[in-house]
């Protein structure tokens, strides 16, 4: 088969992940990320993530093992060569999930040795993507079964809602899709995320110190960067068409879902069909398996979706 790689894109809690879990379904093969950071409750070493040490990190980015790589929050993050060689091999196109860093990386990659790639970026509108990470803080502080839990999500949505300076935070971040050179958001303004995160956890009851402070500490920042850097910098950028995504999509949820991943399918399927086999370059040597796994680190205690912008095709 034509090897080929799927990359989806989008800011937090737009539903990337859902998105490529989905693709994988439907026969698409997952590349395993190898990343530094520690476990979360519930993931799975070698299918969430290859948990590595920053040492064994290293030493594949010296080897050039990774065909993209990032760093963020002090932690790095990858996918090897041999994850991809791994999934042609199987005769599948593969997915992954990637921030537009790695996506112009993997491009880069694949054009230097004729594979072909597919770019699809999804998004939401803010109060959809902050009320998804005010129900993973929720998660996070092991709340869910706290009867005031939904009350205090939405508690903290109205918050977001209330205009400073003629303007609400989800109407900035809306603001700075269309303007991706925009400042810095204000010193202020993640103070006010704090407090209402702050606020949130006084309202389950929770006391804000020890772990439930350093989860609160961990959330805002992100949250912080998902309404400020990632819509001038990720949305805006998709949505000029500077980052060249062959489909943008402007809501994934439950109503457009089934029709989304059907889209992304058939414009995977139309590639395939389109391009010549290539998969005779791989030479047998380079899918001989790795082990990713061995050097471990601990375990620590989420409109129409209708195509905006095709994006370009790139000599497909």
């Amino acid at each position: 088969m034509t090897p080929l790689i799927v990359t989806v894109t989008g800011p937090s809690n737009s539903g990337k992940t859902v998105l490529a879990g989905d693709l994988i379904k439907d026969s698409f093969e997952p590349l395993t990320s190898s990343t530094t950071r520690r476990k979360r409750r519930g993931e799975r070493d070698g299918t969430d993530y290859h948990f590595l040490s920053h040492e064994a990190f290293d030493k594949m980015l010296a080897e050039d093992a990774f065909i993209e790589h990032i760093s963020y929050d002090n932690q790095n993050y990858g996918i090897s060569s041999q994850e991809a060689l791994r999934a042609f091999a199987m005769g599948k196109p593969a997915v992954l999930v990637a921030e537009p860093h790695g996506v112009e990386q993997i491009g880069h990659y694949c054009r230097a040795r004729g594979w072909k790639e597919l770019r699809a970026f999804v998004y939401n509108p803010p109060q959809v993507l902050v009320e998804r990470m005010l129900e993973r803080v929720v998660h996070d502080l092991e709340a869910e079964k706290n009867p005031l839990a939904g009350e205090a999500i939405q508690a903290c949505l109205a918050e977001f809602a209330k205009k400073s300076d003629g303007l609400s935070l989800f109407e900035r971040a809306v603001q700075r899709q269309g303007n991706p050179d925009l400042a810095e958001a204000s010193g202020a303004e993640k103070e006010t995320i704090r407090r209402i995160l702050r606020g949130m956890a006084a309202q389950l009851g929770l006391d804000d110190d020890g772990e439930t402070a350093m989860i609160l500490d961990s959330h805002a920042p992100r949250m912080g960067k998902m309404l400020d850097f990632e819509q001038r910098r990720w949305v805006g950028r998709a949505l000029s068409g500077e980052d060249g995504y062959d489909m943008i999509f402007d809501r994934f949820d439950s109503n457009n879902r089934q029709e989304i991943v059907a889209k992304v399918i058939n414009a995977a399927k139309a590639i395939m069909v389109a391009a010549p086999d290539e998969s005779a370059g791989l030479a047998a040597a380079d899918l001989a398996p790795v082990d990713l796994t061995a050097d471990s680190t601990p375990v620590d205690s989420a409109n129409g979706g209708r195509a905006i912008a095709p994006g370009r095709a790139r000599g497909r």
